[in-house]
């Protein structure tokens, strides 16, 4: 746990250095998802997508964590966002495939 949480504020000083590197938000993100940080997470894949618009695999880690929160809507809204930038997306569309077992808990699928 401790080596997560130094990795945050490595990262975080890494951003002070330089805040449009979007592979620092997106890894800062990762490592907040593992600390169960997912809010913060989400913020920081949203940091990420906004220095980079293209960046399909931000898109992804972003729908999975909203999945975790139980946001399915917002999920499948980062999946499919993930898949119109790369259309091959192999697990972008095995999550929005997984997102079915849920559609009796949301009513737009």
């Amino acid at each position: 746990l401790n080596r997560f949480e130094d990795a945050v504020q490595t990262f975080y000083q890494a951003i002070k250095l330089n805040s449009s590197y979007a592979e620092v938000y997106f890894n800062l993100a990762q490592t907040l998802r593992k600390l169960k940080r997912t809010e913060e997470a989400i913020s920081s894949y949203e940091k990420a997508i906004r220095i980079n618009p293209k960046y399909a695999k931000a898109f992804l880690y972003k729908a999975l964590a909203f999945k975790n929160l139980g946001n399915f809507k917002e999920s499948i809204s980062a999946a499919k966002q993930a898949l119109s930038i790369q259309p091959d997306y192999g697990i972008a569309h095995r999550l929005l495939t997984s997102m079915s077992t849920y559609s009796d808990k949301i009513s737009f699928i």
